[in-house]
């Protein structure tokens, strides 16, 4: 495990013999038990699975001589191995571009924020008030008195179903 890790990388108490840990014959060393264990942020993690996978593709081509796997399972493990780092790389990438993203977003929020506050107001999308406009005042009941009286048409205003048979509907509208 020393290999694969980087000293800021190796995880505190692994030479350890805790109380529960168990003794790995064919390493001839003691493994630590899971509580021994820290958590590890996702960084680290990304970083060492990254670093295990490729060193395990390192040792597969110098083992073939530079050359993929002959047996098709060795190979399947191969191209999966090599499909994983191609998209932990593409992952690493999208959170890359999507930090850029944030900060430029912040940074537009910012200056939106700084213009509306020169303006005078927190609200950006807020209606400016300009001087000297005028404003349409809403109807009221007093107004009523000005309308004209209303003329009814007759059977306009009746509810129900008309007895209208086909003929009469489209002779009145030819």
């Amino acid at each position: 495990m020393g290999a694969l890790m980087s000293d800021q990388d190796q995880i505190p108490g692994a030479d350890e013999a805790p109380e529960n840990a168990f003794f790995n014959e064919t390493r001839q060393e003691h493994v630590p038990s899971l509580d021994a264990v820290p958590e590890l942020d996702e960084d680290t993690v990304l970083r060492l699975t990254r670093r295990v996978r490729l060193r395990q593709m390192r040792l597969d081509l110098e083992t073939h001589g530079g050359e993929m796997p002959k047996d098709p399972e060795e190979r399947k493990i191969f191209m999966q191995n090599l499909k994983e780092l191609e998209g932990s790389a593409a992952k690493i990438k999208m959170i890359g571009a999507k930090e850029k993203s944030n900060a430029t977003e912040r940074l537009a929020v910012e200056a939106v924020l700084r213009i509306a506050s020169q303006m005078g107001t927190q609200n950006p999308y807020a209606k400016p008030v300009v001087e000297g406009s005028a404003t349409r005042i809403a109807p009221t009941i007093e107004d009523a008195q000005d309308l004209p009286a209303l003329q009814l048409v007759p059977d306009e205003t009746t509810v129900g179903v008309a007895d209208t048979t086909y003929e009469q509907l489209f002779g009145e509208n030819e």
